[in-house]
């Protein structure tokens, strides 16, 4: 991965990435048909860095919660970590593989399968959250679980804006008032 980082997609040669791995370049090949598929598999994993950890802290959240209060609480601290300014630059990196990806078909036709693979993971935490009373039923669980991923991706427009100001409170309230939102209308109360 740091090959891609130095020297970019087009600079990546597999005799370097041997070189590093201390293997043979052919032995490069018995992982992966050619260069292009070695490139797609560093992408993706770039791609889902951190989406997997994200992702069980969703479903722990929804596990030990015990009202929608308590969901709200543990969410904003969730919230935290995937929205901290350390994760600026994963940001990034997933809004490049996303353009790359417009132009590499392999590339587009693994990242859906790795997206779709996501979507249903967190489809399946909104389903168990509006199971045990956490979240609305009459709410769609994949559109739950593509707009949970909207607002944390979407903070790329403000990494994009040197400018702006962010405040990480200020977000989080932000946060925490549209995951109360999706709370059982018996609970906003």
């Amino acid at each position: 991965m740091e090959l891609i980082d130095e020297k970019g997609e087009a600079g990546l040669r597999v005799v370097e990435v041997a070189a590093r791995a201390k293997v043979s370049p052919g032995s490069i090949y018995n992982y992966f048909t050619n260069r292009d598929d070695l490139v797609v598999a560093v992408r993706l994993e770039q791609y889902l860095a951190a989406v997997g950890t994200d992702v069980e802290r969703m479903a722990e959240v929804v596990r030990q919660a015990d009202s929608p209060a308590a969901m709200v609480s543990l969410m904003r601290e969730v919230s935290r970590a995937a929205s901290s300014a350390d994760r600026a630059e994963l940001r990034w990196r997933r809004a490049e593989i996303i353009g790359t990806a417009k132009h590499r078909p392999e590339l587009a036709a693994r990242l859906s399968e790795s997206q779709h693979e996501v979507n249903q993971a967190l489809a399946a935490i909104a389903r168990l959250g509006q199971e045990r009373g956490l979240f609305d039923p009459a709410l769609d669980p994949t559109a739950l679980a593509v707009f949970v991923q909207a607002f944390t991706f979407g903070l790329l427009l403000a990494d994009i804006d040197p400018d702006i100001e962010l405040a990480e409170e200020a977000w989080l309230d932000v946060v925490s008032r549209f995951t109360a939102a999706v709370a059982p209308p018996a609970a906003e109360a």
